[in-house]
């Protein structure tokens, strides 16, 4: 409905596609919730810039959707990202939970790592 109203590339656009996502993904809808995150970091990233804690909501989003399906190589980055800027402008709450998601995703990529180099090994 705001899409409609507001048109596709408005910030409250952007807001929307972020909470959306995270119902999607929480209702193990990956595919569409991914989607929706990516559009919400990229208007977020034109009408917000690149230091807006609604960028760094649908990084996170983003983050924690791949981590959570086992990619977290390419999750890293983006919770990296999104700590980088709660840091500047959260809670300390949000970043603290965002420190959380950061360190359980460093984790999987280390037992990643360590698994595939035993494996070659």
């Amino acid at each position: 409905m705001r899409r409609r109203l507001l048109g596709d590339d408005h910030p409250a656009v952007a807001v929307s596609l972020t909470k959306l996502a995270d119902l999607l993904a929480s209702d193990g809808r990956e595919a569409e919730a991914a989607e929706g995150y990516r559009r919400a970091i990229a208007i977020a990233r034109e009408k917000f810039g690149p230091s807006s804690p609604y960028l760094a909501d649908g990084l996170s989003g983003l983050g924690r959707l791949l981590l959570a399906r086992g990619d977290p190589a390419a999750g890293e980055p983006l919770l990296r990202e999104a700590l980088a800027i709660h840091r500047d402008t959260a809670a300390p709450g949000r970043i603290a939970e965002a420190e959380l998601v950061l360190a359980r995703c460093r984790r999987a990529l280390e037992e990643a790592t360590g698994a595939a180099g035993r494996l070659d090994g």
